[in-house]
């Protein structure tokens, strides 16, 4: 049953054996917040479905079918949820914080929002931290060049999905980019000023593997944008409106959490901000 607090988390996976016991246990550990777990297997050959399986958690729903990739797979666990509140965590990534969905949660329902973002950190293959980012709240214009939003840290409302109407299957890598257009184009996303999600960079994920399919996609979707890094100015600007401007100065001398693994950040978060 739906109320304003209630979370839909889908997660899309096929082969992630290695790392999707992590990913779920990164979601399963929310504190303060009802959710449903949804995981969309692809029709995975490996031991992706039995290790699901053994979490054995009633708020953990698994479906398991062939389907056209990434894209198609987020639509249909979409299609299934129940919550008010949606996002996605990719099998091989995880959440940093033990609040993420209570946080968000919080926060659309402080600013009557349909859209929340957070900071983000880059994980190696041991799920330690490489890099930590912190995203900046924007507009449309800027958000197309980059303002470090990472989907793991991005949670939308159900009425702002249903009037996007659905991912585009027919992109495989990029299909993320319309929503994030759709989201700035259409509503104001506030800034949940945490860490919240960990993306792990590694030569098998679909940005690697594909990059060039990745700038064609991305020229498709945004073709009157050029694809290059925000301006300085603009993000010193956009952090100092944040409140976040010394943070990032004194990360760009020397990341605090360079190397701490994602489950200490997690079990850290339990009693401080991740900040």
């Amino acid at each position: 049953m739906s109320n304003p607090a209630f979370s839909s988390i889908v997660m899309p996976c096929l082969n992630a054996e290695a790392t999707i016991e992590e990913a779920i246990a990164s979601v399963l550990g929310q504190q303060d917040a009802p959710f449903e777990l949804i995981v969309i297997d692809g029709g995975s050959t490996d031991r992706t479905v039995q290790l699901c399986r053994r979490f054995e958690d009633v708020r953990l729903r698994i479906s398991s079918q062939s389907d056209r990739g990434v894209a198609d797979a987020l639509n249909k666990g979409f299609a299934m949820a129940r919550g008010t509140i949606l996002c996605w965590l990719n099998a091989d990534d995880v959440y940093l914080n033990a609040r993420t969905i209570s946080l968000a949660a919080r926060a659309m329902a402080q600013h009557q929002a349909d859209a929340v973002i957070g900071h983000s950190a880059l994980l190696d293959r041991q799920g330690r931290v490489s890099r930590t980012t912190y995203t900046w709240t924007t507009d449309l214009k800027h958000s197309q060049r980059g303002a470090n939003i990472f989907t793991g840290s991005l949670l939308f409302s159900k009425a702002i999905w249903e009037r996007f109407g659905g991912f585009n299957v027919n992109l495989k890598v990029a299909f993320e980019y319309e929503l994030s257009d759709f989201l700035f184009a259409t509503t104001n996303p506030r800034l949940v000023d945490q860490l919240l999600a960990g993306l792990r960079c590694h030569p098998g994920s679909l940005s690697e593997r594909f990059p060039e399919l990745m700038r064609e996609e991305i020229a498709q979707i945004r073709p009157t944008v050029a694809i290059e890094q925000p301006r300085l100015a603009q993000r010193l600007l956009a952090h100092t409106r944040d409140g976040t401007l010394l943070r990032v100065l004194r990360n760009a001398l020397r990341d605090r959490y360079a190397g701490t693994p994602w489950r200490t950040l997690y079990q850290r978060s339990t009693q401080q901000p991740l900040r």
